[in-house]
């Protein structure tokens, strides 16, 4: 399809273009793009928002654009993929843009490498999880879980030291986390035994595989965003160009 036949009012467009230099022109229409990008971006997070659980802010935020410029008329609108200290929200929101299976979170890597994860396996949170307001496993949480595991899985006897400080983390937590791997008796997972009391509580289920179906329409979003607003933005950036020119007196 050309692009004539997507854009209303395109012969008084080319009109109001070919008024302009070519490096004017090609401003225009990045300025054009770049403003259909950002209101694709707000499209793409109220519909993150809509189909998603309460979606973190930092997840929510993670749609971002790259501009156009009148070097490359092309604007981008993406998921990044950068973590910082926290699962990379592509690795999030993807399965559910494309279906699959989605890939495993930081701290599940954490289990993975302990030893404790099987491959191709994922957590859920179980009843004795602390969940943010987000419904995801508490951060302190997890914290606390992977320094009780890691410890528990240290090389060599511990010192009288190194098991105060291992109990002055079993107190913090409330008790003293195990794993019961699939296979054993029990549902697969890391339990967490009360400090000063036999009570064993479920904390993070372990699930074979976790499969998304296509919910999540980033493209569909994308391209319906484009097609209602890019003659208009067309439209409008043309006209500003224009002012511009005709205070200063020019063309």
């Amino acid at each position: 399809m050309k692009l004539s036949d997507t854009i209303k009012g395109m012969p008084e467009l080319t009109a109001k273009l070919e008024q302009m230099s070519d490096r004017r022109m090609a401003a225009a229409i990045a300025t054009a793009l770049t403003r259909v990008a950002v209101a694709t971006r707000k499209e793409h997070q109220d519909a993150m928002r809509r189909d998603f659980d309460r979606p973190t802010p930092f997840a929510v935020n993670s749609v971002a654009i790259d501009p156009a410029t009148a070097s490359k008329l092309e604007a981008r609108v993406y998921i990044r993929g950068d973590g910082a200290n926290g699962t990379p929200p592509a690795n999030v929101f993807m399965p559910a843009v494309q279906g699959g299976e989605r890939r495993a979170k930081r701290f599940e890597l954490a289990l993975q490498a302990l030893g404790v994860l099987p491959s191709g396996w994922s957590v859920t949170p179980g009843p004795g999880a602390t969940l943010d307001a987000y419904g995801n496993i508490s951060r302190a949480q997890i914290n606390m879980l992977l320094t009780q595991l890691r410890a528990a899985r240290a090389v060599g006897p511990v010192s009288k030291s190194g098991r105060s400080k291992q109990i002055s983390a079993e107190r913090k937590a409330g008790g003293s986390f195990f794993v019961v791997p699939p296979g054993g008796k029990g549902y697969p997972g890391v339990y967490q035994k009360e400090f000063l009391g036999e009570s064993r509580t479920l904390v993070m289920v372990f699930v074979k595989g976790t499969a998304y179906k296509k919910r999540f329409d980033f493209q569909g979003v994308a391209l319906q965003s484009a097609s209602d607003r890019l003659p208009a933005e067309l439209h409008r950036a043309a006209n500003e160009h224009l002012a511009r020119l005709a205070s200063k007196g020019s063309t």
